[in-house]
């Protein structure tokens, strides 16, 4: 066999496997340039002309409960796309402004309108499950001007999944209709839900088909005119459809509401000042509102719903600028919290949530994460969340009512979590849909390390809980005999020994650990290992015998 002449390719064999639930992508989301809105469970993607699925495939559209609503939307200038001249999404992250001219419009093969004749001013935005949109026109010349606007529409009803790159073997049926005031698009999808996409046009179009709307305009020398577009989204509960400024004004409301009782940072550096309140506009625009109080969703598009883990350290890096945040995602977490076993959710009594989902594919099954509880690590987070959410506001009335969860989190830990009893949280998913890394950050590439640090947070949180809301027996033994029987049995076992020659540190991280969970954000949350001697160990909590203390669980 003669060796092949360089420069020719061989053939290659090998089979890539993608990795689980991978987002496939032809193009870049940074140089798309694209602008995002948000309010509640509804959020949309636009490129920079405020319009939607123009170049193609991608993550544009407007999206309510993980299903996509409306995955085409195009504004035409007598048949031409206008010209862009900014594109800017308000400080307050409230609403997306457009400024658009048109291009030269040709007629029999002269310039009829010279471009920059019009000005074009598009302003959207989201409120309770609509999108509304102002379409104003202003004429600069000095005569009279007639053109004709074109909005191209269209709605797939495809599931966030789908929209990543899922592939489905059926779907359900989509009909539309045609009414007074614009359009209407059904799907009735396979999980016996209908969704509803309604498209209300003012003023109302010349005429409307199932892919565009057309309307005329001729505006007097210097003259103004406008539009207005509202996207409705229904599934089980349809919203309610208001005027744009009263909608506008009561959005804008509701956002200074929300940041009303916040701590404010001031400083004499106005670009640092700048800083803190884009990333107060940012963060506060993913904050959501579910009926257990705010909670901050993990990220557009992909990842715009609750995630345990997110959610918690999110409301931990904030207690000192918004302790309420803490408060609603204590309860949300709370009130979500697994109570069964289930394998198809690699769920177990007292586990904490890790993520829920509520488009089509998550109702029928299709993917795990309905309400989907493989997370290694938010179930001691959500403890730790708890402690450091009473030292910040003292409020006993939360801590009471959520106390339950609380013990049944680590009873979790205990029974669930260290089923080999080796001192440290192993996990492992129950079926083949279920990820395959349950700690941060849920991908092939997560960095992984295990030290046991979160879980002797979340154990002293508890301790100093009981410390607090125990009241003193006479039968009971008190937290030195406790940690003096602890100890005592610690210094007996050979596990103490074999823990010391895994650790790089003194009461330091375990490396050789059968089956490691990642973390990288949250060791720098749970700090320094704590030696054994600053635990604090109350009657109904002990240590298990033979077990070291500073080997740590998760």
């Amino acid at each position: 066999m003669t060796e092949a002449p360089r420069g020719v390719n061989h053939i290659v064999d090998d089979v890539i496997e993608l990795p689980q639930y991978y987002i496939e992508t032809e193009t870049s989301l940074v140089q798309s340039a694209l602008r995002s809105l948000k309010h509640g469970d509804a959020f949309a993607v636009f490129d920079e002309y405020g319009d939607i699925g123009v170049a193609g495939p991608g993550p544009e559209g407007l999206y309510f409960n993980d299903t996509r609503f409306l995955s085409r939307l195009k504004l035409l200038v007598d048949g031409k796309r206008p010209l862009l001249l900014s594109s800017v999404i308000q400080d307050d992250n409230v609403a997306l402004s457009v400024d658009l001219t048109n291009p030269d419009i040709h007629v029999d093969g002269a310039i009829s309108m010279p471009r920059d004749t019009i000005c074009i001013e598009r302003t959207k935005f989201l409120w309770r499950g609509v999108l509304y949109e102002r379409i104003g026109f202003r004429n600069f010349a000095d005569s009279p001007r007639q053109f004709r606007i074109d909005i191209g529409f269209g709605a797939d009803f495809r599931d966030l999944f789908e929209v990543r790159g899922s592939m489905r073997e059926k779907r359900g049926q989509i009909a539309f209709m045609r009414n007074q005031t614009g359009v209407e698009f059904q799907y009735d999808g396979l999980d016996r839900v209908r969704r509803v996409t309604k498209l209300v046009f003012w003023p109302e179009p010349e005429r409307a088909d199932q892919t565009s709307a057309r309307f005329r305009f001729d505006l007097g020398p210097h003259g103004r005119g406008s539009m207005f577009l509202s996207v409705v989204c229904a599934d089980q509960n349809p919203p309610h459809l208001t005027h744009f400024s009263i909608a506008f004004r009561d959005r804008r409301r509701a956002i200074r509401a929300k940041t009303a009782a916040i701590a404010t940072v001031n400083s004499s550096n106005d670009l640092f000042n700048e800083v803190c309140c884009r990333a107060t506009s940012d963060l506060y625009m993913l904050v959501s509102r579910t009926p257990q109080g705010l909670y901050p969703y993990a990220g557009i598009p992909w990842f715009s719903t609750a995630f345990g883990r997110d959610g918690v350290i999110t409301a931990m890096m904030l207690l000192w600028l918004d302790p309420v945040i803490a408060k609603g995602v204590l309860k949300f977490l709370a009130a979500t919290q697994a109570k069964t076993i289930d394998p198809a959710a690699d769920a177990q009594p007292g586990k904490i949530l890790h993520e829920t989902r509520n488009g089509e594919m998550a109702r029928l099954g299709e993917v795990p994460f309905r309400l989907y509880y493989g997370s290694v690590d938010a179930t001691p987070l959500f403890v730790m969340l708890a402690g450091m959410y009473f030292d910040r506001t003292g409020d006993v009335e939360t801590i009471t009512a959520i106390w339950p969860n609380i013990k049944a989190a680590l009873q979790w830990i205990d029974e669930f979590g260290d089923k080999d009893g080796d001192g440290f949280v192993e996990y492992a998913r129950e079926t083949g849909d279920g990820l395959v890394n349950q700690g941060w950050k849920d991908s092939y590439d997560s960095i992984f390390h295990a030290d046991g640090a979160l879980w002797r947070k979340a154990r002293s949180r508890y301790a100093r809980f009981r410390a607090m809301c125990t009241p003193p027996s006479p039968t009971r033994r008190s937290s030195p005999d406790i940690l003096a029987n602890a100890i005592s049995n610690q210094n007996s076992s050979p596990r103490r020994r074999a823990c010391k020659r895994r650790s790089t540190r003194p009461f330091g991280a375990r490396i050789s650990a059968p089956s490691p969970w990642p973390s990288t954000g949250e060791r720098s949350l749970a700090g320094s290992a704590p030696r054994i001697q600053d635990m604090r160990f109350l009657p109904g909590s002990p240590v298990r015998s033979g077990r070291p203390a500073w080997c740590g669980r998760c």
